[in-house]
């Protein structure tokens, strides 16, 4: 690049001395004299050239380092994404690792449980039935592994929950007491009943209480009630 500026100040020196040396000529003198006539006009013209050459240098500099900056701008913000995304792939990786797994593990439970529901479901109907049976023998109950209770009536199959709220309070106590003959073959625990057969009438609450002493027989049963009508 052209040192515009140095050009322009040994120029304009150089101007300073020939006007000089034309102020001290004496042209008076019996001596004669030639000289060379310098076009100052001309090097004014140059000079003023020059500056403008050197504004738009100047300029031209003052943009490229703007685009510089702009541009290391845009790459340290692309340096920092290029980051994000490998910390990114690096996190989905892992998800993906972690969902396989848990899918898995999901497969094994569902499998357990059907097992599960299929070794349950014959004895699990058998205690039901038995336990209604001292209640009303004359109804055909179904209970499925997810407790579901249905009545057989007229050939159809109706839902527990269209019946009275006492006979299925009736309900839920046998089908507790069928989970626990089932789960607990072995030992036995106790259980406590807190006053379930509120919503029964006479006749249902007299079936009711008979119900629980046959149980008694086979269970140690904390039975708790708020009225005397409903003791045992």
């Amino acid at each position: 690049i052209i040192d515009y500026t140095s050009k322009v100040a040994e120029l304009e020196e150089k101007l300073k001395s020939l006007n000089l040396k034309i102020s001290t000529l004496n042209i008076d003198s019996d001596i004669s004299v030639k000289t060379d006539r310098v076009d100052v006009g001309l090097l004014d013209s140059k000079l003023s050239s020059l500056k403008q050459k050197l504004n738009l240098i100047i300029n031209e500099n003052t943009q490229l380092i703007l685009k510089q900056k702009i541009y290391r701008q845009h790459q340290d913000e692309f340096i920092e994404i290029q980051n994000d995304k490998q910390i990114l792939e690096e996190n989905l990786i892992d998800y993906v690792r972690q969902y396989d797994l848990l899918t898995i593990t999901l497969n094994y439970f569902r499998q357990a449980n059907e097992n599960l529901k299929v070794k349950y479901r014959a004895p699990l109907q058998q205690a039901f039935t038995k336990y209604y049976s001292l209640i009303d023998g004359a109804k055909e109950l179904s209970i499925d592994v997810d407790f579901n209770v249905t009545v057989s009536e007229n050939g159809k199959a109706v839902n527990a929950d269209y019946y009275s709220k006492g006979l299925v309070d009736l309900f839920e106590v046998c089908k507790r007491f069928a989970l626990i003959d089932v789960l607990f073959d072995k030992e036995p625990p106790f259980v406590i009943l807190d006053d379930p057969f509120v919503n029964l009438d006479g006749k249902k609450l007299e079936l009711a209480k008979r119900l629980v002493k046959e149980l008694s027989n086979s269970y140690q049963i904390l039975y708790f009630s708020c009225h005397n009508s409903r003791q045992i």
